[in-house]
C-alpha cells in the first residue's frame, strides 16, 4: 500500500555507500562496494540460477572489492530498468524545530547495455528528488508529496548518494523544512546553484505547517485501519507556506541561474512567489544614493558556501546589509529575522564567517548541529514498461547506512540596529575598525571604507 511501504533493516555491517562510474555505462560491480554485494529485487519471480560475474574494476590500480571471480544471483535484466534509491533524514538529535518533518529521496535509473556485455548497465534520465512525509513509524516509508526531475549541467546522473554538493543541498532543504519559521516574509538565497536548497526546503515547510495546522485535509481511514496523510498536496497553489511572501534565488553564475529557473518552473510553484536574480556577493559596490532603500529580507540562506577569509568578509557584509533589523520583531511572537548557513561540520573556514558576523557586525551568532542519516537501498528492478508506482509494492532492503554531521550557523542583528546599514556602532568592520579579540584590528584598506 502506498505510504506504508516497509523496508528491512539487516544487521549493520561495515559499509561504503553505493557509487558508479561517471562514464556513459558502468559495471554492476561498481555499484557493489565494500562488504555489501548488490542484489536486484524484482516484481517478477527471482531467477536464482541466472548469475552475473562482476568484472574487474575498469581502473587497474583499483582492486575489485568483490574479487574477480565473485558472482551474485540476479534476475534477467533484459527489458528492465534498475532503480537506485537513497533516503536522507535528520536524526532525533538534530538542532531543529521539528525532528520528523520530511524525508528526501534521491532516485536514479539504469538500463542494461548489451553492447558492453551482459553485466553492464548505463545511467539513464535525470536525477529525481522526492519529498516524503517524515512523521511515520520506524521502518516505514512516508507518503510522497512532491517530485522533481532535476535540471543540472550534466547530460545524465552520476548515481545516487555520491555527490557531496547535492548532499549539502539536501541537508539545507531538510533544515528549512524542519525549521518552518524561517520560511516566511521575504527570503533570499545567496549562491543558490541550481536553486534546490531553498525551493525544496520551502515546499517541505509548506507541507509540514499545513499538516500541523490541519489544513492538508482530514485524515482518512484505509481498509487496513491505518491512518495516512492524503497524498495530494493542495495542488500547485499550496506548495509554499502561506506566510512566505516571496523567495529570491540568486547566484553570480548565469548558467546556474538558468538551471534554477528551469527547476523552479518544473516545480509548479506560483510564479509570483519565486524570483531569480544575479547577485555578485563577493564584489563590493558603492552604497545606494541617499534616500534609496536597500531591499532587506526576513531570512537569508546559504548552503555550504566554500569561502576563504576574504570571501567570508564579503558574505558577512552582504548578509549584514540585506538582513532585516530585529527591533520590529522583539515585541511580537515572531522569530527574529535570521541569516542561516548550513555546511558539513568539518568545514573549518566557517569560523571566519562566525567571527565576522559576531565582531564585525555585532550580530548574535548561534551554531547548531545536524545529524543527517543517509540510507542507501539495494537496487530494485521493474519492467521498463511499468510505472514507477510499482516500486511501492517491493520491500526495500537496506544496503548502506551513514550518519554525517552538519553545522548550522544562524545570525540575527543587534536589537538596537535600525536597519539600512546605518550606525557605525553596529558595522565596525565597514568603518575600518574591527573589534577583534585583544582590541581593535583594521581589516579594510583606507580606500575600501564606505562601500559594501
Amino acid at each position: 500500500m502506498k505510504g506504508s511501504t516497509h523496508f528491512a533493516l539487516p544487521l549493520l555491517l561495515p559499509i561504503v555507500l553505493c557509487s558508479c562510474n561517471v562514464s556513459a555505462w558502468v559495471q554492476l560491480q561498481r555499484l557493489a562496494t565494500g562488504l555489501n554485494p548488490v542484489s536486484v529485487h524484482s516484481t517478477d519471480a527471482f531467477r536464482g540460477r541466472n548469475r552475473v560475474r562482476f568484472a574487474q574494476s575498469q581502473d587497474e590500480n583499483e582492486p575489485s572489492p568483490m574479487g574477480a571471480d565473485s558472482t551474485r544471483p540476479i534476475s534477467d535484466l533484459s527489458g528492465k530498468t534498475l532503480y537506485q534509491r537513497v533516503f536522507y533524514r535528520f536524526s532525533p538529535g538534530s538542532d531543529v524545530e521539528i525532528h520528523d518533518s520530511i524525508v528526501v529521496e534521491e532516485r536514479v535509473r539504469f538500463e542494461p547495455d548489451p553492447s558492453k556485455g551482459e553485466d553492464y548497465i548505463r545511467p539513464v534520465g535525470p536525477r529525481t528528488l522526492i519529498l516524503r512525509d517524515g512523521d511515520v513509524e520506524d521502518g516505514e516509508i512516508g507518503d510522497d508529496f512532491f517530485t522533481l526531475d532535476v535540471h543540472d549541467s550534466l547530460p545524465t546522473h552520476r548515481g545516487a548518494g555520491k555527490d557531496a554538493e547535492m548532499e549539502g543541498t539536501i541537508a539545507t532543504a531538510l533544515y528549512l523544512a524542519s525549521t518552518p519559521s524561517l520560511c516566511q516574509g521575504q527570503v533570499l538565497e545567496v549562491a543558490c546553484d541550481m536553486g534546490l536548497a531553498s525551493l525544496l526546503g520551502a515546499i517541505g515547510a509548506g507541507y509540514v505547517t499545513r499538516k500541523r495546522d490541519g489544513s492538508l485535509g482530514t485524515k482518512k481511514e484505509e481498509t487496513d485501519e491505518i491512518l495516512t496523510v492524503p497524498s495530494e498536496f493542495d495542488g500547485h497553489h499550496g506548495l509554499l507556506p502561506d506566510k512566505l511572501e516571496c523567495m529570491t534565488l540568486t547566484d553570480r553564475d548565469e548558467e546556474r541561474l538558468n538551471l534554477a529557473f528551469r527547476n523552479v518552473k518544473d516545480s509548479g510553484v506560483k510564479a509570483s512567489k519565486v524570483t531569480i536574480d544575479t547577485l555578485e556577493w563577493s564584489v563590493r559596490r558603492p552604497r545606494p544614493f541617499t534616500g534609496t532603500k536597500m531591499k532587506e529580507y526576513y531570512t537569508i540562506v546559504t548552503s555550504d558556501v566554500a569561502f576563504t577569509y576574504p570571501e567570508a568578509k564579503e558574505l558577512a557584509r552582504t548578509v549584514a546589509n540585506r538582513l532585516e533589523p530585529s527591533s520590529p520583531y522583539i515585541s511580537s511572537d515572531r522569530q527574529l529575522p535570521r541569516f542561516v548557513h548550513v555546511c558539513p561540520d568539518v568545514r573549518e573556514d566557517v569560523a571566519y564567517l562566525h567571527r565576522l558576523c559576531d565582531k564585525g557586525y555585532r550580530m548574535s551568532v548561534l551554531t547548531g548541529y545536524l545529524k543527517v542519516e543517509k540510507l542507501a537501498f539495494v537496487l530494485q528492478s521493474l519492467d521498463s514498461s511499468k510505472s514507477e508506482e510499482y516500486l511501492d509494492d517491493i520491500e526495500l532492503e537496506l544496503q548502506a547506512f551513514k550518519e554525517t554531521v552538519y553545522q548550522s550557523l544562524t545570525a540575527t542583528h543587534h536589537p538596537d540596529y535600525a536597519g539600512e546599514g546605518s550606525g557605525e556602532l553596529f558595522f565596525p568592520v565597514e568603518t575600518g575598525e574591527y573589534d577583534g579579540a585583544g582590541g581593535s584590528a583594521y581589516l579594510e584598506r583606507e580606500g575600501d571604507r564606505g562601500v559594501w
